[in-house]
């Protein structure tokens, strides 16, 4: 069998941890390497790391006190001496079988990025199933591409791409795995969920919204610059798609980075006569309001009546 290492960084996550290894212990594919890496936790989740670690020879302890999710899974995969590496956040856990399902997927097609989707459950228990998106650049483009403790990666693959960008505080998976997308590698997609990610409080979709809008808004940009100088006849065929997208993410951004969205409205749905349609993010009545005052008075306009 190929060996795999499953990476967890750890922190303050006292109340979670042992459901995560335990996931992992239980699984049908024998993982060669679990590694807990320690990253400021001010909890017991250090002490459960040790207890952890008598049940079993593979789980390996490390501390990285550099502050940082991509710090820690870092550390935690250079470590690592296996050929695949599988990252897990230490308040999620796998399904039974899921290691087994990907590793046959994976190794049968010789792929070096394997994506799969995961089972969202919210603080009121509600479970949202996010299928991964067959198309690898729309499934980056509007978060259906797996996620960091959905996916599998190939060694050489993570060191090709430098791993994680340790400066981010978020879009840190999106970040990599636009990286990846971008050496064309041979990837396999399976959409049958086989992950389960917990949104908690704490957690950096939850914190300061307008640096997260700003990384997102701008990492969606460069996505659509790279599309349209390195793969212009796909971007051209998906255009309607990308554009109509991108103006969904900047509506709903403008609360936060108004100058920043007026922007790269400018730079993409102005510049390319796009005439964005109503969807689930945008509707009819704002869009004809924007046709009478302009995107940014309409915009203003939203602002000043959510604030009423």
């Amino acid at each position: 069998m190929h060996s795999l290492a499953v990476v967890i960084p750890c922190y303050n996550v006292e109340k979670y941890l042992r459901t995560a290894v335990e996931s992992v212990l239980s699984q049908d594919y024998p993982v060669d390497e679990i590694i807990l890496v320690d990253n400021n936790s001010t909890d017991d989740t250090f002490g459960i790391m040790q207890s952890l670690a008598q049940r079993s020879a593979n789980i390996k302890l490390m501390v990285q006190k550099q502050k940082g999710a991509p710090a820690a899974r870092n550390m935690g995969w250079k470590e690592a001496k296996s050929e695949y590496i599988h990252f897990l956040d230490a308040d999620d856990y796998l399904l039974p079988q899921s290691i087994s399902k990907k590793m046959k997927v994976l190794v049968d097609e010789g792929a070096e990025f394997l994506v799969n989707g995961h089972i969202r459950i919210n603080d009121n228990g509600e479970r949202h199933d996010y299928v991964a998106e067959k198309d690898l650049f729309k499934g980056l483009f509007n978060g259906r591409l797996g996620g960091s403790s959905s996916n599998i990666i190939h060694r050489p693959l993570l060191e090709k791409v430098g791993g994680w960008n340790e400066a981010l505080s978020s879009s840190q998976e999106m970040t990599l795995f636009f990286e990846i997308l971008k050496t064309k590698p041979k990837t396999i997609v399976v959409e049958e969920s086989l992950s389960i990610i917990l949104e908690r409080e704490g957690q950096i979709s939850k914190s300061d919204p307008v640096p997260r809008w700003r990384l997102l808004i701008a990492l969606r940009s460069d996505i659509l610059r790279w599309l349209q100088s390195n793969e212009p006849i796909y971007f051209e065929s998906n255009r309607e798609f990308y554009l109509q997208s991108f103006f969904d993410w900047l509506h709903v951004a403008y609360p936060y980075i108004p100058e920043i969205v007026v922007m790269e409205y400018q730079n993409w749905i102005k510049k390319h006569s796009f005439k964005p349609q109503p969807s689930k993010a945008v509707g009819a009545n704002f869009l004809r309001m924007s046709k009478v005052i302009g995107f940014r008075n309409a915009e203003t306009l939203r602002s000043m009546l959510r604030r009423d």
